[in-house]
Formats: structure tokens, sequence, C-alpha cells
């Protein structure tokens, strides 16, 4: 199926996170909003949909002369759809690299070694759409890094809650220093041992994910927060989807936790909502 550009598009379907974060966005950056939703998650399918690593590379090279030297030339709707933004809500050249960049890791399967490798993954994939989303509204440096923070908090919800999946295509975004620090063999990941010490490396890692995320709202001054709204509500809706995923007892290694439609719209409704307060993004734990 041919995406549509525009709000919505399939990668905007209703009743999926995505939707429900462009749908409150501010109708004059919506179509824009769901536009860079739409990239992002084409663009992050590509290594689970290309399972020959050849293949990926050709894809990805098309898509880097796509997105970044064919201009109203491209033949993706998607691409063509980015170049005929008004100039003033094209995202950024090096934003773009770093979501491809990224992609090159992810398709050349980079090991996640260290706790600097992982953040550097997460600022490539998720930091990057949500400073995209931010830098539609206008924002400024230090909302753009808050994004970044944001961004980085959502890639950490989505590896816990796909980290089954992920290790079943031999895959695993946790930094092997934590797993051995947890004594965690992945080749063993399934014995009911090893799943114990999986529940504490868990626990801290998303202890650890959610400290981040409130440091980088409480550095933001107690102003009015309009372009960091989908940024926010992408990161509450993640938030929310931690709490189910910790209240099961991080059980991901064989089930896949998500959030029912009508939460996702509260959250992001009542998330834009306090975007557009001048009382500031405070901890909302």
């Amino acid at each position: 199926m041919t995406p549509s550009p525009g709000f919505p598009n399939e990668h905007t379907p209703i009743g999926s996170t995505r939707y429900y974060v462009a749908r409150f966005a501010p109708a004059e950056e919506r179509d824009a909003q769901a536009l860079l939703l739409a990239l992002h998650a084409s663009l992050m399918a590509l290594p689970r949909e290309c399972t020959d690593p050849g293949v990926a590379r050709t894809k990805l090279a098309w898509w880097r002369e796509q997105l970044l030297e064919a201009g109203d030339r491209a033949s993706h709707p998607l691409a063509r759809s980015l170049a005929g933004l008004s100039r003033d809500q094209q995202p950024e050249r090096a934003y773009l690299e770093r979501l491809l960049d990224n992609l090159r890791d992810e398709i050349d399967n980079r090991p996640v070694t260290s706790g600097a490798d992982l953040d550097n993954h997460c600022r490539g994939s998720g930091g990057t759409l949500c400073a995209m989303l931010t830098a539609l509204g206008g924002g400024d440096a230090g909302q753009l890094a808050c994004a970044e923070a944001i961004g980085q908090f959502t890639r950490r919800v989505e590896i816990v809650r796909d980290l089954g999946h992920d290790i079943r295509r031999r895959r695993c975004y946790l930094p092997r220093e934590h797993l051995k620090e947890h004594r965690i063999d992945l080749e063993r990941i399934f014995d009911h041992q090893t799943q114990q010490r999986l529940t504490v490396l868990l626990t801290e890692f998303a202890a650890e994910a959610r400290q981040r995320l409130d440091h980088a709202l409480g550095q933001l001054p107690r102003t009015a927060h309009h372009p960091l709204g989908s940024a926010f509500a992408l990161a509450m809706v993640k938030d929310a989807l931690l709490s189910e995923i910790a209240a099961d007892g991080f059980r991901v290694l064989n089930q896949r936790t998500g959030l029912p439609p009508l939460r996702k719209l509260w959250i992001s409704w009542r998330s834009h909502r306090r975007s557009r307060r001048a009382r500031g993004l405070s901890p909302r734990r």
C-alpha cells in the first residue's frame, strides 16, 4: 500500500498512539506532524521487514537519496511530500541524516555494548523524532534538548515492550554491560532463574528511564511549552504503557503489552492540554 501523506495516513491509523499524538496537535502543524510520524515509522520498519542485510542496505541507500538529494523529484510519496513542506516546516538535514545513520547501525546489527551506545541509539531514533516534532512548533534550544530526552525515554520503553520479539530475531538493545552485571546469558534468557534476574534488570532500567525524563522536564522554565506538546503526549502514553508492563511483572518475553485506544486518546488530549498551560511540565507521578 502506498503511504498517504497528511493526516491521517496509513502510519497514523485511528486507535494508534501516533494518531492521537497528531490528532491533538495544532491544526496548522497536524499534517506535517503526521508526515514525520509516517516517515519515522517507515524507516524504523526497514530492518524488521528486510531480513537480508544486503537488500536492507540497498533500500537504505535509496531512502538516503530520496530524502537528502532528490527533493521534489523524489518518487516516494513521503519523501516528495516532505520536500513540499514550507521551509519553516521542513526538518533539518541533520535530523534526517541522524535517522538514516541510526538505521544503518540497525541493519549492520551494531551491538549495544554500553550505556553510551544505548543513549546514541535512543537519540538517533525516538530522540530525533521528538526533536523534529518540536521544531515544527518553533521550539527553542532548551525545548529541543528536552524533546530529545523525551524521545530517548519513549525508545527505552519500546525496548522493554519489544524485548521478547527482538531477542527472537537475535537482537537485544539492553547494553551488554548491564546483562553481564546481572549475570544474564541471552542464550538462556527463557530459563526461569534468568528471567528472575531479567526482571530485576528491567525494573532498574525503567526507573533510570523515568528519572532521566523527570530531570529533563524539570530543567525547563515554568512557561508555556506549546512546541513540546506532541513529544510530551508521546512520552506520557509510553509512561502509562511502562506502568502496565511493570504492574504485570515485566513479562515481556512472551507477550507484547499495549494500551486501549480510549486510554491513549485521554492521555494524549490531557498531555497536549498541559503543554499549553504556563505551569511547567512537572513530574506527574
